[in-house]
């Protein structure tokens, strides 16, 4: 089973295997919490430079991470299919595996709901 990146890091593993199909989910570890960490210095950093609040709220920052979240296997697809070995074979399954994942209702769509929503009919539109 393969483990799809996301900035060199693993964030999703297969959560079943079914005739062919993967379910992917996203990967809840320390590293992702040391990232979002990162962010938040970074963006405060920012801030502070270009006068602006630096100070996010926890709702601000929720939605930050869940739409990272969101766009991370989007990412990672576009890695896949834009490099030079990449066949149909591999396209039309990632694509498939990323319909479901968008389909899917998980923990991390609060406040994205309708971004995933329109995600995923600009996917069904674009690969259909």
């Amino acid at each position: 089973m393969r483990t799809l990146k996301f900035n060199g890091r693993s964030t999703l593993k297969p959560t079943c295997q079914q005739s062919g199909s993967i379910l992917w989910y996203p990967k809840k570890t320390a590293e992702k919490q040391y990232a979002i960490r990162a962010k938040k210095r970074v963006l405060g950093v920012y801030g502070a430079d270009h006068e602006f609040p630096v100070a996010l709220t926890l709702k601000q920052w929720s939605l930050i991470e869940n739409m990272t979240t969101l766009l991370g296997p989007f990412e990672q697809l576009t890695r896949e299919i834009s490099s030079q070995s990449a066949s149909s074979v591999d396209v039309i399954p990632s694509v498939e595996a990323l319909k479901r994942l968008l389909s899917k209702n998980m923990d991390t769509d609060a406040g994205v709901g309708t971004a995933k929503a329109t995600l995923l009919e600009a996917v069904n539109k674009r690969f259909t």
